[in-house]
Order: C-alpha cells, then structure tokens, then sequence
C-alpha cells in the first residue's frame, strides 16, 4: 500500500490497518528471534562435535599406537581393547586422521 492510498482512509480504518501492521511486525520479529536462536544453538552443537571430533581422533591415533592400555566398556558392550583390535587389524597401518574431509565409515559389530 502506499501513501496516496492512505488518504481516502478515516481515523478508524488507519487504526485498523497501524494494528495489523503492528501485528505483522510483532510476528516477523518472533520468527526472526526463533531463527536467530536456532542458529545460535546448530553453531554450539557444531563446535561441541568439532571437539568430540578432535578428542577421538586423538583416542583413535592413541590406539593405533598401542599408547592406551585401560579397557574401557563401550555403550554396545565393547571393550576399548576389541574396538582397537577390531579397528586397527584392519590394516597394516590406521588410516590418516589428519583428513577432516574424508567420508571415511566405521562399522563395529
């Protein structure tokens, strides 16, 4: 709408239309507040998982090493010690864990 189309308008009708603009505004805020929030809490899951990322690349490079000698029981009922046979017979060498971009998987069980 603009200006010129205001002008045929009374008191009561740009009342009405002010209250709907009002509530326009109020509800575009509330999304943008929602969005806003949302994007703040995918960037701190984000850097949380970068860190986990970090720490079991370093459990994992610890392993292959043959530095960790506890054993720890796993959520599926795995030893640390089974998950390192498991993961580093597999090869004569564990693989690099420098690449963070290599869409490597991992299947235990």
């Amino acid at each position: 709408m603009r200006g010129e189309d205001l002008q045929g308008l009374n008191i009561d009708e740009l009342q009405k239309l002010e209250m709907i603009w009002n509530l326009d505004l109020n509800a575009f805020h509330t999304k943008d507040d929602r969005i806003t929030n949302e994007v703040s809490c995918l960037e701190n899951k984000g850097a949380m998982l970068l860190e986990e990322n970090k720490q079991l690349k370093q459990k994992m490079a610890a392993m292959c090493k043959g530095k960790t000698t506890d054993v720890v029981v796993g959520e599926e009922g795995m030893s640390s010690e089974s998950i390192t046979n498991n993961v580093c017979s597999c090869s004569s060498s564990c693989p690099s864990l420098e690449d963070d971009s290599s869409d490597t998987y991992l299947k235990l069980g």
